[in-house]
């Protein structure tokens, strides 16, 4: 198999599901990793780990077991099945997974008031499916009306660029999306012109590393718990006073550290928000 056709690597192992929590810790740091339940009682789980590195995959195996695979680019896009399940967020959003243009007018009609975002599955995670996105999304919509008019936005670990793009939609001027992933900017940029959208600059950055050029009124960052808490100074720094950070995906055995080291950055809890049977919480912190 050459090169240029591997998409990604896939690492995966069967666990029990009592392990669910701590197989989310160990891979916090994997920008992207699922967990699928299986069995009568859904008392399985399978976790899968996609990576760029072979060398990545390679260190997995060895650590944990299980096995690992090549995914060409082609089998990865073809294998995304279209979900027909619409998200309804709030009174602003309906987001589907198709692209048709008589099917996005059908649902434009039927819901004038809404904006209606079309994210088919590509390459990277986000379309809005996951509870975290989804959340982040609820948390946006919340705070857009508190923002003055033309106000800015950093979006970081962006994936398909879904916050950005709905941040525009609610009044954002400009945003500026990051993620460390060249493939999940080149998926977010696809997706900022499938909406035909304009004023989002995507960069491929590590927020460890980054130096944020101003301070805007709005950081969303659907991180996971240990990045976050790593570039708790940074994103401080890049947090206008008064401004707001919202975040989702924090392990909740995480949430405490992650907590003390906003605090310590001058930053007060607004809300956390909870999910039954899912192990993290979404937040809306201020900048005081």
């Amino acid at each position: 198999m050459k090169d240029e056709e591997i998409s990604c690597w896939v690492w995966s192992k069967l666990s029990s599901r009592k392990w669910e929590d701590a197989w989310s810790e160990r891979l916090a740091w994997c920008p992207q990793f699922s967990i699928e339940y299986f069995g009568q009682k859904k008392e399985k789980i399978r976790i899968q780990a996609f990576l760029e590195s072979k060398e990545e995959i390679d260190t997995l195996q060895k650590m944990f077991g299980g096995s690992i695979r090549a995914v060409k680019t082609q089998d990865w896009v073809s294998k995304q099945e279209i979900s027909d399940k619409l998200i309804k967020i709030k009174d602003k959003f309906i987001i589907t997974q198709k692209e048709s243009a008589d099917y996005l007018s059908e649902l434009r009609l039927k819901h004038p008031n809404r904006d209606v975002l079309s994210f088919p599955p590509r390459l990277a995670f986000g379309t809005g499916d996951h509870q975290t996105t989804a959340t982040c999304l609820r948390n946006l919509c919340d705070i857009a009306p508190k923002l003055k008019e033309n106000w800015e936005m950093y979006d970081l670990g962006t994936g398909t660029g879904i916050l950005a793009i709905a941040a525009r939609y609610l009044g954002a001027s400009s945003v500026w999306a990051c993620d460390w992933d060249e493939q999940a900017i080149q998926s977010a940029a696809g997706y900022v012109e499938h909406h035909q959208i304009t004023g989002i600059e995507l960069a491929q950055q590590d927020v460890l590393k980054w130096s944020p050029a101003k301070q805007v009124p709005l950081i969303a960052a659907n991180l996971f718990s240990t990045i976050l808490i790593g570039a708790a100074a940074n994103i401080n720094q890049a947090l206008a006073p008064q401004g707001y950070l919202i975040s989702s995906g924090i392990l909740k055995e995480q949430w405490p550290e992650v907590r003390q080291g906003f605090e310590n950055q001058g930053l007060t809890l607004l809300d956390k928000h909870e999910v039954d049977n899912q192990p993290w919480v979404s937040i809306i912190m201020q900048k005081r």
